[in-house]
């Protein structure tokens, strides 16, 4: 797997070989630079000042370094099409998107992370945080909310809409988590660890990142008396304005065992009042 160092290398030689000139070279390195200064330091020392013996101060607002990307890009742009290589020009768009693409994953972040379970000394468990990205996640706020507990919690009719009191909601909460950053394919333990006395416990995970927000239901199945894990069967959900995206599930559970067991594909209504 590459590195951030890598890819900018990559990058960069991309670009140089596909004929975009110096002066977008420096405005997109330089756009760069002003949005984010650690990674800017690192590619000044490489690349202007011993290929293209150009300096650019770092000492700007981040909007500063955007408008010279943009700049960079309608140049190059319209650069080509005066030219008349349009061919030329539609290449380095694409290009140009892709590293578009990339630089916003690498800074606001990019996949999702799942919550599995795992045995731990003393026949307890703990629950496993995994990473399914290939880039940082940023901003981590995870609430794990036992089902058992929300279904229990009284429902009340508030503008027409079914919820529940914050009181019982913040009590569902078995275990929260916040992190400033969760590296790329990382697999940890959360800290949660907790004894089984069921055969079965129903998790509702809320997960809430920099760019997206997650939902997952969990069924863990236990054998109590071996204190062993049978099976876990889960499926993960991207929200975003009423939508849920599948992004995996275990692959052999029925939706009419979530449909049955969780307030499936439904946001809570939580009354503050």
């Amino acid at each position: 797997m590459k590195n951030k160092f890598e890819f900018w290398i990559d990058t960069y030689k991309k670009l140089r070989l596909s004929g975009i000139n110096r002066i977008t070279i420096i405005l997109i390195l330089g756009g760069l630079g002003l949005i984010g200064t650690p990674l800017w330091e690192i590619i000044a020392e490489v690349f202007l000042e011993r290929e293209l013996d150009f300096f650019l101060p770092n000492k700007y607002e981040p909007i500063i370094g955007i408008a010279l990307i943009l700049i960079a890009l309608l140049y190059h742009y319209f650069f080509h099409l005066k030219l008349g290589e349009p061919n030329k020009a539609k290449n380095a768009e694409k290009q140009l998107d892709d590293l578009q693409q990339e630089i916003k994953k690498q800074n606001s972040g990019d996949g999702y992370i799942k919550y599995d379970v795992a045995p731990v000394q003393g026949g307890k468990f703990q629950l496993i945080i995994t990473s399914k990205s290939n880039y940082p996640i940023y901003n981590v706020e995870t609430a794990i909310f036992s089902q058992d507990v929300l279904d229990k919690c009284p429902k009340s009719i508030v503008n027409g809409n079914e919820s529940i009191m914050n009181s019982c909601w913040k009590s569902a909460v078995i275990f929260a988590l916040q992190l400033d950053i969760v590296p790329k394919l990382l697999t940890n333990e959360s800290g949660y660890k907790f004894d089984i006395y069921t055969q079965f416990v129903h998790l509702m995970i809320q997960t809430h990142t920099r760019h997206n927000t997650i939902i997952q239901y969990s069924t863990i199945r236990f054998n109590p008396t071996k204190k062993t894990v049978i099976g876990h069967f889960f499926k993960i959900f991207e929200y975003n304005n009423g939508e849920y995206l599948l992004l995996e599930d275990d692959g052999s559970t029925s939706e009419t065992h979530f449909e049955n067991t969780f307030q499936y594909k439904k946001p809570y209504k939580v009354n503050y009042d």
